[in-house]
């Protein structure tokens, strides 16, 4: 490891100090996904992340998430420690910037069509009503956000809103009081007992 990293420019250690705390957290991320932790990544940003993020309207194309940048600086980086050890620096700038946005694009793509999955399928949300989650993406009081919860032994990641008005922040626990229309969820934080018992 220490003779691999005397052997990188200053170009690609500029990379490598990006790339390699990014690809930490994208194994984390995926492992955390992988056992049910979907918002684990976001909930120790003290809500930056939830404000460049934003809710996904269904239409369009959700680029700046916490999954997204994380894939930029992965992606980018390790094509940046690759092509920075030639003789063209600006060259290998270009392709690590192109190729984080490519990976910041296929998150978006992949991440909106899994909600159009969960959102045709054959989920029925009414049984949702009642049932805990928590906070993935900070509802505002007069908007949308998004909550993970498991439906039908489905771990979720749903649009919701909430009457309380008061802004749900990334991480809180929540139940589902009711449905706002076939694919949003009224939620509102979840007493203490409800919240100990998920």
């Amino acid at each position: 490891m220490i003779a691999w990293w005397e052997g990188l420019n200053l170009l690609q250690r500029v990379f490598a100090y990006l790339a390699i705390p990014a690809t930490l957290v994208l194994a984390i991320q995926s492992v955390m996904v992988l056992f049910g932790f979907g918002d684990g990544a976001d909930t120790d940003a003290d809500g930056v992340p939830d404000a460049m993020e934003g809710p996904d309207s269904g239409d369009g194309l959700a680029l700046f998430t916490v999954r997204g940048i994380v894939a930029f600086f992965a992606v980018g980086g390790w094509t940046g420690i690759v092509l920075g050890g030639g003789a063209h620096p600006p060259l290998a700038v270009a392709a690590a910037f192109l190729a984080g946005g490519a990976a910041m694009v296929v998150i978006a793509l992949l991440f909106k069509s899994m909600s159009r999955l969960q959102a045709s399928g054959n989920l029925d949300l009414k049984a949702a009503v009642g049932l805990t989650g928590r906070v993935y993406l900070t509802v505002p009081a007069d908007g949308c956000g998004k909550v993970n919860l498991t439906l039908q032994e489905r771990f979720c990641e749903l649009d919701a809103v909430t009457r309380g008005g008061e802004a749900l922040p990334s991480g809180t626990q929540v139940r589902v009081t009711g449905l706002l229309d076939k694919q949003t969820l009224i939620v509102e934080k979840a007493p203490v007992s409800a919240a100990a018992d998920t």
